[in-house]
Order: C-alpha cells, then sequence, then structure tokens
C-alpha cells in the first residue's frame, strides 16, 4: 500500500511541474479562466476516450462487464406504486434505449489534485422501445390498463453531474455524489391502454412531471453512478489510472475485433 502511495505522490509531483513547463504553455486569460493548462491537459485525455468509446458503443467491454450501448438492451423495468403517480402498476419488457452514443459533453472538469469532477452531457433525443403490461390507475381515479408496444422519445435529457473519489486502505470510494438532470418533453407512449390520458398526461408535462418525481428518484439513482464510477476506478491499478489520465489512453484489446464494423451514428436532434 505505501509503495503505491508514494507512487501516486511522485507522479503528481512530476505532473505539477510538468505542467508548469513550456511543454504545455497556453495564453494567461485561458490559463485563469480554465484552471491552467493541468488540468485542461487531463480533461482533454478523458474526452478522447470517451470519443473512443463513442465509436465501440454497438460493442460489450469485457473487463467493466458493460453490454453493448448502443442500442441498450434491458430485459425488464417495473414501474410499481410510483410515488408521484400512486396506483400505477406498469412491467415493460425487452426495452430497447436507442440515443446514448449521440451524447454531447457540454462541460467536464477533472482535478487530478483533489479527485473530484464535475460533468454536463446532453443526449439529444432518447428513443425507448419495448413492450408493456398496465394495470392500475392514476391516483386510482384513471385507468391505466392495457397491453401492447411502447414507444417513447425524450428530447433533451441534459445530466449535471458531481462527485469526488477518495482512496481508503484498500479501494477507490466515490462520495459527495449529486446528480440533477432535465428533459424538454416526451412523445409517444404505451400503445393499447383503456384511457389514453396517461398518455396525453406525459406528453403534455412530461418535463414538469420528472421535475416533481426527481427528489424520490435522485437518492436511488445517485447511489447507483456512485456504485458504477468506483467499480471502474476499481478496475485500473495504479499504473493505468495515471496513464488514463495522463495521455496513455485505454486498452481496448478486448473489445476491437477487426472485422466489426460500427454503424454510422445517428444524427442528433436540435437541442
Amino acid at each position: 500500500m505505501y509503495s503505491s502511495l508514494k507512487f501516486v505522490c511522485l507522479v503528481v509531483v512530476f505532473a505539477t511541474c510538468l505542467c508548469k513547463s513550456d511543454a504545455f504553455v497556453v495564453p494567461r486569460n485561458e490559463s485563469e479562466l480554465d484552471g491552467g493548462p493541468c488540468r485542461n491537459f487531463t480533461n482533454q485525455n478523458i474526452l478522447d476516450i470517451l470519443e473512443e468509446l463513442r465509436i465501440r458503443m454497438h460493442l460489450p467491454i469485457p473487463r467493466f462487464n458493460i453490454p453493448p450501448l448502443h442500442p441498450l438492451f434491458i430485459e425488464h423495468i417495473t414501474l410499481d406504486n410510483f410515488d408521484l403517480l400512486t396506483g400505477l402498476n406498469i412491467s415493460m419488457h425487452n426495452i430497447s434505449f436507442v440515443g446514448f452514443r449521440d451524447f454531447q459533453m457540454r462541460d467536464l472538469d477533472f482535478n487530478l489534485l483533489g479527485f473530484n469532477f464535475t460533468l454536463q452531457m446532453l443526449i439529444p433525443q432518447l428513443n425507448i422501445s419495448g413492450h408493456h403490461v398496465s394495470n392500475g390507475s392514476l391516483y386510482g381515479l384513471v385507468p391505466v390498463i392495457g397491453e401492447g408496444p411502447v414507444n417513447l422519445q425524450i428530447a433533451n435529457l441534459l445530466f449535471d453531474v458531481a462527485g469526488q473519489m477518495n482512496h481508503t486502505n484498500i479501494e477507490w470510494e466515490t462520495t459527495d455524489m449529486n446528480i440533477n438532470f432535465t428533459i424538454t418533453g416526451i412523445t409517444g407512449g404505451f400503445e393499447n391502454l383503456t384511457d389514453n390520458f396517461f398518455n396525453e398526461l406525459l406528453n403534455l408535462s412530461g418535463p414538469e412531471i420528472l421535475e416533481l418525481a426527481w427528489p424520490g428518484l435522485q437518492p436511488t439513482v445517485q447511489d447507483s453512478v456512485a456504485w458504477a464510477f468506483t467499480e471502474f476506478f476499481n478496475d485500473f491499478n495504479i499504473n493505468e489510472l495515471m496513464g488514463f489520465l495522463f495521455g496513455a489512453g485505454m486498452d481496448w484489446s478486448d473489445v476491437d475485433n477487426p472485422t466489426t464494423v460500427a454503424p454510422p451514428p445517428t444524427a442528433p436532434a436540435s437541442p
């Protein structure tokens, strides 16, 4: 453990000296506004790796146990007595999510010395399709009953994420995770319902429903994302992590297949 920590300290000192050298000179005003060339250098390395990930999102990533993300398939999701819309009981099966690969990084900052981070990411349009079985009511008044296809289009998902990485004696952990996200609209709906009021409510007031529902969903989402960040960091040894942050890139050898050609990215919707 002590040798690893000593190595990290040496790397940080080296990085600090390197970022003060002529190798990473930026204009004075850019340094003052963006936190200096060292932070910019690290952030750009992360952005480069995200672009490398983008062109591989149709493939699984065995090392991190990540399935293909374009599209992303989830076998089952249940909305049961959802806090905001009491009485709902909706089961969704074989759900497909298309649109994650068109993500746009609006902001990214990783502070190497403090290991705290912030990011803002926009997904212009997320298409959700699958099969639903619904057997409930909206506030006990409006029936939400039926079975059939579900097709939803969610516009402009904007994620704001902030957190802190800490290293214990054993492993990394993610703390102070804070996540917020907004949307600008929902179209489509759940087919074959006995009453279409639920779909009309989603289409007319989707962003407002999300805003009201988010306080109840936020803790679960934050815990899940914090777990994902922790697992990701702990999959690297110290040497790999420093290389990841200082421009050595990612080893995609378990992902790449010379005979596999990535499908062309879909055109993003206008924000």
